[in-house]
């Protein structure tokens, strides 16, 4: 029984470990969407200015 409870104990551990590792993807990819975005709206406020501009 105390094997069994051990090799339990091991999996929700290793759960754990991929459960933040997702999470941690997660926040990257938001982090690339937001710059992404942000450099995005730089541009067009840049292509703006310069069609107001000229």
């Amino acid at each position: 029984m105390n094997e069994k409870q051990i090799k339990l104990m091991q999996k929700n551990i290793e759960v754990k470990k991929y459960e933040k590792l997702k999470e941690k993807q997660l926040e990257q990819y938001i982090l690339a969407t937001k710059h992404s975005e942000n450099k995005q709206m730089d541009d067009l406020s840049i292509q703006s200015y310069m069609y107001r501009g000229s």
